[in-house]
């Protein structure tokens, strides 16, 4: 078993899921100490002795990190960390440390959720329910989301998963590339132009792998026509006064 100096204090500031807590229990070079008052009186004596700390919206700033000599990493119990002063962090060299996507699906549901209580009138029909005024249900309809579009406003953790969990029947969701989820100049031109458009149209490629007719030009004629999604479109040349024809790919004509 570690004794002595090897052995590292972790301070819990508020709750840990239960699991967490067997990780813990399970290491022998760890002590741990649950602190459930985050005041200051409380919090500083125990930054003392503690080489790390994890916090759920209990702020941590310059004086937490003075009382804290030993202090080796920061743990945000979440993926927000305005509450942590993190310059203060890098001139002392530790590293601060979030749950990253593990709730990004929980929080995508959670929009899901509060999209369809809006369009169904959830609160404003429970309230006619308690007050025993269900008569006045029909002064204001529910509407349906599907066959409506919906806009996701940045394509980050949240708002990909938020387009997965679109309603059936609904468009597809356009995205504003507003956060650095699109990595590219051009997905985010591509994102852009989904906003303000709306999808863009399946290409020559996607129609053909789906057995969708795409409209051909006859090279005698020039009129158009609709032929089968495997069909190669004919292009015209012009040699020595004579008009032949020569067979290119659809997507390329």
């Amino acid at each position: 078993m570690t004794t002595g100096k090897n052995r590292k204090k972790v301070l819990i500031v508020g709750r840990m899921p239960q699991a967490g807590i067997d990780v813990l229990k399970g290491r022998d070079d760890v002590d741990y100490e649950i602190l459930t008052n985050d005041t200051v009186p409380s919090l500083h004596p125990k930054l003392k002795d503690a080489h790390a700390v994890t916090l759920g919206g209990t702020a941590f700033r310059q004086a937490e990190l003075d009382a804290a000599p030993e202090m080796m990493v920061v743990a945000r119990l979440g993926v927000g960390f305005d509450a942590v002063e993190i310059p203060a962090l890098n001139k002392r060299k530790i590293p601060l440390m979030t749950t990253g996507i593990a709730n990004s699906v929980s929080v995508a549901e959670h929009a899901m959720y509060m999209m369809l209580a809006a369009a169904r009138l959830t609160r404003k029909l429970d309230r006619f329910v308690r007050d025993n005024a269900w008569s006045q249900r029909l002064s204001d309809l529910p509407s349906d989301v599907a066959g409506k579009s919906v806009l996701v406003v940045g394509m980050g953790r949240i708002g990909s998963r938020t387009v997965k969990r679109a309603p059936s029947g609904s468009s597809a969701a356009a995205a504003a590339a507003s956060t650095a989820s699109a990595a590219t100049p051009r997905a985010r031109g591509r994102a852009k132009r989904a906003a303000r458009t709306g999808p863009a149209a399946p290409t020559a490629r996607a129609r053909r792998s789906q057995g969708t007719p795409i409209p051909t030009r006859n090279a005698k004629t020039g009129s158009a026509k609709r032929g089968s999604a495997t069909d190669s479109a004919p292009a015209a040349s012009s040699s020595g006064g004579r008009t032949r024809a020569r067979r290119v790919p659809t997507d390329r004509a």
